[in-house]
């Protein structure tokens, strides 16, 4: 059983709760997070017609990866087999198909991956083979989304340790990130910070954007291909 399938029911209620200094709700993320990976992805000029959510939890950016895609399949993939059964409830659309990680998956060969916090919950000796996993399970040219918390701001181990799922979890820098992801195989496109100013600052967050290549925001996103 994963860990994460005893609060799946009230996951976006403890998530919320922790993110609550922010101002903002967890689909102001969600969709950002999205919303940022299709305008980079749209740079190639490729037809992403076939994605893989990896650990996708209950599904808060299902939604949007819909939208912002609007893909032939979206494949959401997460270890809670109760996470699983609550998004498939959440959205119940034809393009979307669910795997269980930790069972017998066959070759994907996606366009893209997606993947968003959840790295810091895999043990450090497990990450290279959950990495391996989206490597392979990728098209050659293929890319890889990779988000995770950034533990260069002070504010994401506030956030972190509000979070009852968070609190043990082993957070990992952008350059543990980019030296697992090049020992798998991937090239490293580029880096990015997002998500620096709280609501009540809100009139200043297109400065925001003079900012994506500053390690100040509370998420980072590392880009990487596979050749």
């Amino acid at each position: 059983m994963s860990e994460f399938d005893e609060i799946s029911s009230n996951y976006e209620k403890i998530l919320d709760h922790g993110i609550f200094m922010s101002g903002e709700k967890s689909d102001y993320f969600a969709y950002n997070r999205v919303d940022h990976t299709a305008k980079l992805d749209a740079q190639f000029q490729s037809n992403s017609r076939k994605i893989l959510d990896y650990g996708c939890g209950t599904g808060g950016s299902t939604k949007f990866l819909i939208d912002a895609f609007n893909p032939d399949t979206l494949l959401v993939a997460d270890s809670s087999e109760m996470s699983l059964q609550i998004l498939k409830e959440k959205h119940n659309l034809p393009q979307i198909q669910t795997i269980q990680l930790n069972s017998n998956v066959t070759k994907l060969n996606c366009d893209i991956c997606y993947c968003n916090g959840v790295f810091h919950h895999i043990p450090p000796n497990e990450r290279k083979k959950a990495a391996k996993f989206v490597f392979d399970s990728l098209k050659e040219g293929g890319r890889f989304y990779f988000w995770e918390n950034n533990p260069w701001n002070p504010a994401t181990h506030l956030v972190m340790s509000r979070i009852t799922f968070d609190r043990d979890a082993i957070k990992i820098f952008p350059f543990q990130a980019v030296k697992l992801l090049q020992n798998v195989g991937f090239e490293i496109t580029l880096i990015n910070y997002m998500f620096i100013l709280p609501r009540f600052l809100k009139i200043l967050r297109p400065l925001e954007k003079l900012a994506l290549s500053l390690p100040l925001g509370c998420q980072y996103l590392v880009l990487a291909q596979k050749p």
